[in-house]
This record gives C-alpha cells, structure tokens and sequence, in this order.
C-alpha cells in the first residue's frame, strides 16, 4: 500500500482544507492520482472533493499522458491552479469544479 503524498500547498477555507499533493508523489495506483492532487479535506481527513484534471482533456490532457498540478494560490478571493503543463484554472472552492482560465509558463 502506498502512502499519501506530502501535502505542498493549504489553505483553510469555510468548506474544509484545500490543500495541493506533491505531484512528484502520486501515481496511477495510489491513494492521491495525478490529475487529482487538488482536494477539499473535511475536518476528519476525508476528501469532499477531488478536482478532476482529466475533464480538462480539451486543453491537452490525455488518458494516455495527464497532467498534474504544481501550484495553487489565492488571488482577490479565488483560487487557481497551474498545471505542470502550463494551464491555468481557477477553482470553485465549493464544489471543485475548475474552469479555464489561461496559459502560462
């Protein structure tokens, strides 16, 4: 059994602790995957939701290669997040839901 990646990035919100895995940490056959090393934990340490970067597949994401994500951070009351491949999405905190914001590198 793998262990739970270390966590890089936390954030205390009104719905739980958004927090960011180390991607370099996940794998396929963990217990945090790759395209989902963003989650909001509840007080116990379970996930309420994880984001699912494999949704974005339009924005170059495959079954076959996914991305991961690198960054998070909060701006004017958002939250982003930056993937390895250099997109950008923001993050409704309530639901986990992501949307396109840009690119950048």
């Amino acid at each position: 059994m793998k262990c739970e990646p270390r966590v890089c990035e936390e954030y205390l919100t009104p719905f739980g602790r958004l927090v960011l895995f180390s991607y370099d940490e996940t794998s396929e056959d963990g217990p945090v995957k790759p395209w989902e090393n963003i989650q909001m934990l509840a007080k116990d340490g379970h996930a309420v939701w994880k984001v699912n970067g494999m949704e974005k597949s339009r924005y170059g994401w495959s079954a076959a290669s996914p991305d991961t994500f690198v960054m998070l951070y909060s701006r004017d009351g958002n939250f982003y997040a930056n993937t390895f491949g250099g997109y950008i999405f923001k993050i409704d905190i309530e639901t986990g839901k992501t949307f396109y914001h840009g690119f950048g590198k």
